[in-house]
């Protein structure tokens, strides 16, 4: 019985050293077909015998010892990983039929093209399958579907066209679907609401029609994303029973309708994203339930009405994205009770009403972009007490009073955009050094009085606009500006600013549009030390009398000249030239 047990031992053991040799002939063979299959990462791939010195004998490399090959016990080839591995080549000499063994396929982020084979159906045994990150086209085999084990499907970033083959209802075991980021079309079947352990589906990026299945919201889905593509209809009200759901993501597709208040029973929900669409109606008060949600972003539609005061219960939210639509009422006071928030944008609305003091609550606001509005009232001195804020835009408003000094609080900022609105007073005198991130200071078309800040910035700064155009400045443009190496916008016309013409300006290396028409100021352009003023000017609009006109002429010549060379053709062509206005 022993003599019978191990001649069955040995016979066993023979019959999986041969698979795992014609495992090995198998692979070897495909790799001849790529076209660098000399990478260097494929070097173990052989079956070459090789002596050793120490053990005076030979060897022959086994497959389980190549690069991103591994083996059960019986030596069978059970996953290939040859992800980041720069291959290039195709599927059609992959050796489908060999590895039946094989449970886990991952060849993400190569250079792999052509189709996927019809013959992944002998693979019968696959768990996992990623083939993302690579340039296989053609359509998605309805074959797949006879991988009744697939637990991961990633297909994703790839050149894929056709549908999606209805064959995947079949795949009972299915958790995670990836084919973002192809050339879907059709439709998503409705059989992929009836996976019961699918639990991630990504579709974004496609060129997908038809509405949004119904079936999906008796899915056990965490995470739906279907972004980017060409959807129609409404959102389902269903969706409102997908009790697991933690990312919903709608965005960029032909969506109309109105948002189901049934969104407001998702309790796990964090991320709810339906931007530019075509959705109509109000927010749906319910929402305020939602107190796991971190993004909120109902942005580009056509939503109307007040912006729900319940709105303000989502404590955990960091990113609230309402801009781009017809909300109108005022903002809620209760906004000011979303400590976590990092981002809010409500501009291009038809808000009214004063901008809420409680707003100065939120300290770990970054950007605050309401512009575009219909705001009335002062300017929110509390949000200076917003200490991280990078950008603050109030534009386009009707907000009166001064700026108060506090506003130099904000040393974060990178932009601080006030302008059309009927702000008065002198420009704080701190608004010259407070950041030295400031990127934009655009206070054009107010009411501002008196001289522009003497100190302005320092020579670390990184101011690249600066428009005060359209106020009621007067004095001299202060020498310190020269400090603003990277300014590309420079905007001080339609004041009432006197003096010489600042030559100095001509020195700013990066300046491309310089506009003091509408001043008084003097003297004459070509005084600069520089020998070439003005290097990557585009558009200027200054005041000059007439007799300066020689002058300028002689600048803009020895401009062009020294950057475009001494073509009298396209001088003589050349648009580029100088505006006068008073």
């Amino acid at each position: 019985m022993r003599s019978l047990f191990i001649l069955f031992t040995l016979l066993f053991s023979s019959i999986h050293t041969f698979a795992s040799k014609q495992e090995a002939k198998s692979l070897l063979k495909w790799k001849t077909s790529l076209i660098n299959q000399t990478n260097p990462l494929l070097s173990s791939w052989s079956l070459d015998p090789t002596y050793n010195l120490t053990l005076n004998q030979t060897t022959i490399t086994e497959p389980c010892t190549w690069f991103g090959v591994h083996c059960n016990d019986h030596i069978n080839v059970i996953k290939l990983n040859l992800s980041t591995s720069g291959l290039t080549g195709t599927l059609q000499k992959f050796p489908f039929s060999s590895l039946t063994s094989l449970t886990h396929l991952d060849l993400r982020l190569n250079n792999f093209s052509g189709p996927i084979p019809v013959e992944i159906r002998y693979l019968s045994k696959l768990v996992f399958l990623d083939l993302s990150f690579n340039r296989f086209s053609g359509t998605i085999p309805r074959e797949i579907g006879m991988l009744t084990d697939l637990e991961i499907l990633s297909l994703d970033s790839n050149n894929l066209d056709g549908h999606i083959p209805a064959s995947l209802e079949n795949l009972d075991n299915l958790m995670k679907v990836n084919i973002s980021f192809n050339f879907l079309t059709g439709h998503i079947p409705s059989s992929l609401g009836n996976l019961s352990k699918l639990s991630e589906l990504y579709l974004f990026q496609n060129n997908l029609t038809g509405p949004i299945p119904t079936s999906l919201g008796a899915s056990p889905l965490k995470i739906l994303s279907l972004y980017m593509n060409n959807l129609v209809g409404r959102i389902p009200n269903e969706l409102g029973n997908m009790k697991h759901l933690v990312v919903l993501r709608l965005g960029h597709n032909q969506l109309a309708g109105c948002i189901p208040a049934s969104l407001g029973n998702l309790s796990k929900l964090e991320v709810l994203d339906v931007h530019e669409n075509l959705l109509s109606g109000v927010i749906p008060p319910e929402l305020g339930k939602l107190n796991l949600l971190i993004q909120l972003s109902f942005s580009h539609n056509e939503l109307s009405g007040q912006i729900p005061a319940s709105i303000g219960n989502l404590s955990r939210l960091e990113q609230l994205y309402l801009n781009d639509n017809r909300f109108n009422g005022s903002i809620p006071e209760e906004l000011g009770n979303l400590n976590s928030l990092v981002e809010m944008l409500l501009l291009i609305n038809r808000l009214t009403g004063p901008i809420p003091g409680s707003l100065g609550n939120l300290r770990k606001l970054e950007q605050f972009v309401l512009h575009d509005n219909k705001l009335k009232g002062y300017f929110p001195e509390t949000i200076t007490k917003c200490e991280k804020l990078r950008y603050l835009t109030l534009s386009n408003n009707s907000l009166i009073g001064s700026i108060p000094e506090s506003v130099c609080n904000l040393r974060s900022l990178e932009i601080l955009d006030l302008g059309n609105n009927r702000f008065n007073g002198e420009i704080p005198r701190c608004v010259g050094n407070f950041s030295h991130r400031l990127n934009v200071l655009d206070l054009r078309l107010n009411q501002f009085h008196g001289n522009i800040p003497m100190t302005f910035l320092n020579r670390n700064n990184d101011l690249r606009r600066l428009n005060l155009n359209g106020n009621k400045l007067h004095g001299p443009i202060p020498g310190s500006l020269i400090n603003c190496r990277n300014l590309e916008v420079l905007d001080l016309g339609n004041n009432g600013l006197t003096g010489r013409f600042p030559h100095w300006i001509g020195m700013i290396p990066e300046l491309q549009v310089l506009v003091l028409r509408g001043n008084k100021l003097n003297g004459p352009l070509d005084d600069s030390n520089a020998k070439i003023p003005f290097p990557k000017l585009r558009i200027r609009a200054v005041n000059e009398p007439s007799r300066a006109e020689p002058v300028l002429a002689r600048v803009r010549v020895r401009m062009l000249t020294s950057q475009l060379g001494s073509s009298s053709k396209f001088l003589s062509s050349s648009k580029v030239g100088l505006e006068f206005g008073s």
